[in-house]
């Protein structure tokens, strides 16, 4: 990428930006991250990209009036970007983009500590933690990644936020809120209802107005929701080549040693 001045005078100004630019990049170890998205893309269709500016304490030590060392929470803040899984990030199913939503697993402490900073409400993370189970293994996910499904800590509680940014619209089809964001959580588990409010329903904190992601595939299909992979329009040749495999398998064995299988 390059960054240029519109004015001479602002070519410094353009230098700066680009290298400070660049030290947000490495820091958030882009490049690698980013080919790890593209991959996913080209497997999925679907490429989402979220990018915000992050503020947080960070503790640190610092020097007291009686020359002592302690320690202070100290404000930090920084550009972030985070690829999130495709299957993670739901859009508008009309094509029309009235909103995206994005799943995020986090572990119970993580949330307390959210809480107590004052971005979640107690009320909400109260509700939250009496719902919350241990942490059970996710054989889907892991089924999926092609990986033995993992063995969960004992004592770990996770729990599922959804991150709702758009127009918000009630069961009479009225508008409650335009443009607006909200999280809301519930347990790890597909039985868990209700899902709690964390977070009530506030306008837009954006100066563009916009949801902090950028969305799109490789290869884009007119009006689609989502997009297509790479690999997508060979899945039904491949299908087809491993049916025939098995009825060749099948037919071997059936002559050789007159084994056969009935579903019953």
């Amino acid at each position: 990428y390059q960054i240029e001045a519109t004015k001479k005078e602002d070519e410094e100004y353009a230098n700066l930006l680009t290298r400070l630019l660049d030290f947000w990049l490495d820091e958030e170890d882009f490049i690698e991250r980013f080919s790890t998205a593209i991959k996913s893309g080209l497997i999925t269709g679907f490429m989402p990209i979220k990018i915000w500016w992050k503020l947080w304490h960070q503790r640190e030590p610092m020097l007291t009036d009686d020359g002592e060392i302690g320690f202070q929470q100290a404000p930090r803040e920084a550009l972030k970007i985070d690829f999130p899984s495709p299957y993670d990030v739901w859009l508008d199913p009309t094509g029309r983009n009235q909103f995206v939503i994005e799943r995020i697993r986090m572990d119970l402490y993580q949330v307390r500590a959210l809480m107590e900073e004052g971005f979640f409400s107690k009320k909400g993370y109260d509700a939250l933690a009496r719902q919350a189970t241990e942490a059970s293994p996710d054989r889907g996910e892991a089924s999926r990644k092609r990986q033995d499904t993992p063995e969960a800590p004992a004592g770990r509680k996770t729990v599922v936020l959804w991150q709702y940014w758009g127009d918000l619209v009630n069961k009479e089809g009225k508008l409650s809120g335009e443009n607006i964001w909200a999280i809301a959580g519930a347990a790890d588990s597909p039985d868990a209802v209700p899902m709690h409010l964390l977070r009530a329903p506030e306008p837009n904190p954006f100066w563009h107005g916009k949801p902090p992601y950028v969305l799109g595939g490789p290869f884009t299909v007119p009006f689609a929701t989502y997009h297509r992979g790479l690999l997508e329009p060979a899945l039904g040749l491949q299908r087809m080549l491993t049916e025939l495999g098995n009825l060749i398998l099948d037919a071997n064995l059936y002559g050789s040693v007159k084994a056969f299988e009935v579903d019953t």
